[in-house]
């Protein structure tokens, strides 16, 4: 086959859409698919190699509810006049997606949208976007949904779409299985009760609650160290971040990291020391008051790490920690945690369980590549090059 994935993030972004998009991505080049991907960068560019993977780069942002901005012409013709025989869309409420509504039935060709949750879809300033964006769907599209618990189920079923297709999402368990770079002594952590975030600088991810809570903990816990591991990113408002502007909570982190060092910034790390970081953690946090399913979860799992997160998304899913309501209740948990060792080893244990049934990355590309097949024949677009 020949899929065109289109995702606002990409790699060398290090984000969730960007991890999934990749991950997809690569699988299906390795299988011997012909693989595009179009994603945001800056004006027009190209890889042409990036691990099996073409990569086409547009300066566009936005979404059709607050506005496209960008060269959204150029993109929009060259997603039409692609040799693809599916398109794949990563994301609602974004430019990828949403540019594509006003030429999508000039595109002739079946659409999969993987929309990673749909963060909007309550709110009555999108409501009109949500029908328009059924309607596109109803001729030639399928949903796929990351867990029953997602909007998507209530969006297809309002709308009168074909139920979601439900492919949760994974982790390359070889990389989890790797040992460990001693980057507790690199970090000067040593042996003290460590938590950790790994998570990049978005207001979403609640920082603020990371900050409160480890100050809390630090109470009955006084050697307890935090870690927030992720980068800041450019400011979108007025293109600010293009003259190195911030955007998200990277400030305030900043500002709180001078006055306390109970949590430290680690926001150049590698990804060889992120994985290390969180297997050589006590306790993984997420404190996001959004997600959709947080891959930082199934990454501690995988690692065989206790964690502890808020009531968001499909967190209820895993196996490997604790749900929570308040700031409180995630005090109390992680003191369990803490204290309790060979609770935590369980919980740890019982996650990695999971990871090896559900969500090993090249049992679930194989279910993306399947249903690209079938929709390939169910829309009537027969395939020259179907492998």
């Amino acid at each position: 086959m020949r899929i065109l994935f289109l995702a606002h993030s990409f790699y060398p972004e290090s984000t969730g859409v960007s991890r999934v998009a990749g991950s997809i991505a690569s699988a299906a080049a390795r299988d011997g698919h012909i693989v595009t991907v179009g994603t945001g960068g800056s004006d027009r560019e190209t890889e042409t190699d990036l691990n099996g993977v073409r990569v086409e780069r547009f300066s566009c942002g936005g979404n059709l509810v607050q506005g496209l901005t960008g060269n959204i012409a150029e993109y929009r013709e060259f997603v039409r006049s692609h040799s693809a025989d599916i398109v794949v869309l990563h994301c609602a409420q974004t430019w990828t997606t949403d540019a594509l509504l006003e030429v999508w039935d000039q595109l002739a060709k079946p659409i999969v949208l993987v929309s990673h949750g749909l963060s909007a879809f309550k709110s009555e300033a999108y409501r009109d976007y949500f029908r328009l964006l059924a309607e596109k769907l109803k001729g030639n599209g399928r949903v796929v949904g990351l867990s029953e618990r997602l909007e998507e189920v209530v969006f297809c079923h309002d709308f009168g779409l074909s139920a979601p297709e439900i492919i949760p999402n994974g982790v390359d368990y070889l990389e989890w299985s790797s040992p460990t770079t001693g980057i507790r002594d690199q970090w000067g952590i040593g042996d003290k009760p460590w938590i950790i975030s790994p998570s990049n600088h978005s207001t979403v991810k609640n920082h603020s609650r990371f900050w409160h809570v480890l100050s809390s903990l630090a109470e009955s816990t006084p050697l307890v160290q935090g870690s927030i591991v992720g980068r800041p990113y450019g400011a979108a408002r007025f293109h600010a971040g293009r003259v190195g502007v911030k955007g998200g909570c990277w400030y305030g982190c900043k500002l709180r990291s001078i006055f306390s060092d109970r949590v430290l910034l680690h926001d150049r790390a590698t990804r060889k020391e992120v994985v290390s970081a969180v297997k050589e953690a006590d306790v993984l946090a997420v404190t996001s008051s959004r997600e959709a399913a947080p891959l930082v979860l199934l990454e501690s799992m995988a690692a065989g790490v206790p964690w502890v997160s808020f009531r968001v998304g499909s967190v209820e899913d895993n196996a490997g920690g604790i749900v929570v309501d308040t700031e409180l209740e995630m005090v109390h948990a992680m003191q369990s945690l803490l204290k309790d060792r060979k609770a935590a080893r369980a919980l740890g244990e019982a996650g990695r369980k999971q990871i090896l049934q559900r969500h090993d990355w090249r049992t679930i590309a194989k279910a993306h590549i399947e249903l690209y097949r079938d929709c390939i024949y169910r829309y009537g677009f027969k395939n020259k090059t179907d492998r």
